[in-house]
């Protein structure tokens, strides 16, 4: 039915002649993230039996965050036999062995292997098939849930140490941006343009989003000519709730290089280019005033790094009269008080709104 939950998926690479080369290996974790090794295994000599399926190995060093009782950093070793030995006409069967260590400890290990036959989809009865998906049709369901309770006795038996997050790596899919990043990175994207567009200085701005169905990058000339090339890419759409807490839209690109959620080719060339002031806007409105002078406020602590009470960004956004505008400030507004009130999750200020909603509700029905 469209949903599925895959800890890993494992390819099998071949070559013209039939040979298995190569293995792909797609690891996802439970934050909607995803990241790809690709392993060219060795033969095991020791393993290798003329006339049996051949036994690849090889290791490779660990660059994404998986669990939160294991850090980001490791080693993953394979060990795999060809299920389609030989040539590509056998019927299994399955053996995948996946070892992750930490010094030269075994630290987890993981198998897939099969414990029967193979089965012929188009061999089998409707009564077989129906029987197959009413034994199996649970487990990708369940896998989620299985997984939270194991961690659950990890933390609360084993006492494991818990191990945050860190933000992706280069190389890593990042998670899909929710509806709010999303409007948010097409604002962001639209600030990029015009910055680029009326640049003094010659320059083409490589701008690749994270977060969306389709990530391709997008080239911005400015009307002086392409000049200097620089890259600008986005490795996660939590960027864009980041960087709109910041009263200054520069400061925010500097401070979210250093917490690893983009990264640019020229510091310098970018920088340039987005100090350019823009022009404030002809009026602006009171309660829009009152609005981010308490935006401000709540900034003054942790992520004000100018005295204006707009960025650059929302100069912008006012300048335009952005049909976001209102969007927004109605985001804005729970980021910086979840900051405060719940813990810096908007799901658990939503869910203070929902309780306190229902209260009211509650002693509003019982005075009627």
């Amino acid at each position: 039915m469209g949903y599925s939950d895959n800890p890993v998926s494992v390819y099998n690479l071949y070559s013209p002649e039939k040979e298995l080369k190569a293995l792909v290996l797609e690891v996802n974790n439970t934050f909607d993230e995803r990241h790809v090794y690709f392993v060219t295994p060795r033969v095991s000599p020791e393993d290798n039996i003329e006339g049996k399926p051949t036994k690849l190995v090889n290791a490779w060093s660990k660059d994404f965050y998986v669990s939160p009782y294991n850090p980001r950093g490791g080693t993953y070793s394979v060990a795999a036999t060809d299920a389609f030995f030989p040539v590509m006409t056998g019927n299994g069967p399955v053996n995948v062995t996946l070892t992750l260590r930490h010094s030269d400890r075994p630290y987890v290990v993981a198998r897939v292997f099969s414990t029967d036959a193979a089965i012929d989809p188009a061999a089998m009865s409707l009564g077989q098939k129906t029987y197959f998906l009413a034994t199996w049709w649970w487990v990708g369901l369940l896998t989620y849930p299985r997984t939270l309770i194991q961690a659950f006795f990890l933390f609360t038996r084993r006492r494991m140490p818990w191990i945050f997050r860190p933000e992706p790596l280069k190389g890593t899919i990042a998670k899909h941006g929710d509806s709010n990043e999303l409007v948010i990175e097409s604002s962001f994207r639209q600030y990029l343009r015009d910055a680029v567009k009326n640049s003094d200085m010659p320059l083409t701005l490589k701008y690749i989003p994270s977060g969306l169905l389709d990530n391709a990058e997008e080239c911005m000339t400015s009307l002086s000519g392409g000049g200097e090339e620089v890259e600008l890419r986005v490795l996660t759409p939590i960027f864009y709730a980041n960087f709109i807490k910041y009263s200054d839209s520069l400061g925010a690109l500097k401070s979210e290089v250093e917490a690893g959620t983009i990264s640019f080719s020229s510091a310098f060339a970018l920088f340039l280019l987005l100090s350019q002031p823009f022009q404030g806007p002809a009026s602006v409105s009171k309660s829009d005033n009152l609005f981010f002078l308490f935006a401000w406020f709540l900034r003054r602590n942790s992520r004000s790094l100018s005295t204006s009470t707009t960025s650059q960004f929302e100069t912008f956004l006012l300048n335009t009269a952005s049909p976001n505008l209102p969007h927004y400030k109605i985001y804005l507004l729970k980021l910086l008080l979840s900051d405060y009130l719940a813990l810096g999750s908007i799901d658990i200020l939503d869910a203070e709104i929902f309780i306190i909603k229902c209260v009211q509700y509650w002693i509003l029905a019982g005075s009627l």
